[in-house]
């Protein structure tokens, strides 16, 4: 059985031309069989995205920052892996 608990908000402020998000949550593993461990993800996502003038002519193109941390921790001999991203970039359509 996968358990997963999440929660979300998003901001828009449209005079600034500005779109967020955030989501934080858990998400869990549960197995049956005799002998295997459980496992454990939380997780942390934060969008930022933006609309600059320069960027109208082009169809939608916006400037966007994300983050996120995954920290996914299981007991077999203490075994723990943790993820940091950080990504910024520019989006066009054509």
């Amino acid at each position: 059985m996968i358990y997963e608990y999440s929660l979300g908000l998003g901001v828009d402020i449209p005079d600034r031309k500005i779109t967020s998000d955030i989501r934080v949550g858990m998400n869990k593993l549960e197995k049956e069989a005799a002998g295997t461990d459980d496992s454990l993800k939380t997780f942390a996502n934060v969008s930022l995205y933006y609309r600059p003038d320069f960027l109208a002519k082009l169809n939608q193109g916006l400037l966007f920052l994300r983050a996120s941390v995954n920290d996914f921790n299981y007991t077999t001999e203490t075994r723990d892996f943790r993820e940091t991203s950080i990504t910024s970039g520019i989006n066009i359509q054509f």
